[in-house]
């Protein structure tokens, strides 16, 4: 991850003026993302270069393929990305994606027929105006921290908080949720935000501490996320956390547990 965001830093400085396109053809299928997008596939230039891909992603017609774990660890998608998928065509992420802070994500459909994006254990399919916004939303909701990549921003790459854990743990119908810090800077305050798609976030709770509980109002699938606040405004968001709670414990649960006496005791059905 160093690697990278050294990197990201260097082409920020750059202006990331470059976007290139990358083009996934039917003969590609047993090539791995990270050579094919590496070299100039249509005189555009390359759309990954030293490990940070920009620009245009192509999956052309009758085209499945899969873009493996192991390269999309040494890749961060940055600055304004487009995926375009052609007809008959399916693309899957075999990890989630590292996205820059910052960054505007684009995911269209020539043709509404037959189209499919794999990724965070989703399948998208177009809607609307050909488009897979659903998909396109959830990337941009998993920004990677520290990462400078607003071309001619004067934002600085230290981060006001050096986040060294962070944690969504379910419990007995609740999930407790849990970070860490290392050195803070102009930092004021946090706040946790929930989400039962993915997507959408509202925020739960505003704090200085580190830990909380959410209940939920049902079973199921959960996400949170951590955003950190300066004190002049500019906000940071941590990874996505992703927490499955089972109906059983849902069913009614109370905290804390134990209580002492004089206490609040919560209760959820």
């Amino acid at each position: 991850m160093k690697f990278i965001l050294t990197s990201l830093l260097a082409l920020a400085g750059l202006g990331l003026s470059a976007q290139g396109v990358c083009t996934i053809n039917p003969g590609d299928q047993n090539r791995d993302f990270c050579e094919i997008c590496a070299t100039d596939t249509d005189g555009s230039g390359p759309a990954i270069v030293d490990g940070v891909f920009t620009g245009t992603l192509i999956i052309e017609r009758d085209v499945t393929y899969s873009i493996s774990a192991s390269c999309l660890e040494t890749v961060v998608f940055a600055d304004q990305v487009l995926i375009r998928a052609v007809q008959k065509s399916y693309l899957t992420f075999g990890a989630d994606p590292i996205v820059a802070e910052g960054t505007n994500v684009t995911a269209e459909a020539m043709r509404n027929n037959q189209l499919e994006i794999n990724a965070y254990g989703t399948t998208y399919t177009p809607f609307g105006s050909n488009t897979f916004q659903d998909f396109a939303n959830r990337m941009m909701a998993s920004t990677t921290p520290g990462a400078l990549l607003v071309p001619g921003s004067s934002q600085s790459s230290s981060l006001p908080v050096e986040l060294t854990s962070w944690t969504a743990t379910p419990s007995d119908g609740r999930v407790d949720l849990a970070w860490t810090t290392a050195g803070e800077f102009n930092h004021d305050h946090f706040s946790v935000e929930h989400s039962t798609d993915g997507v959408r976030f509202t925020t739960l709770t505003r704090l200085r501490g580190y830990a909380t509980t959410h209940v939920p109002a049902a079973a199921g699938t959960h996400y949170y996320r951590l955003r950190q606040h300066d004190f002049d405004g500019h906000t940071t968001a941590f990874p996505v956390l992703e927490v499955s709670l089972d109906a059983a414990a849902a069913a009614l649960t109370a905290y804390p547990n134990p209580v002492t006496a004089g206490a609040e005791l919560h209760f959820s059905a």
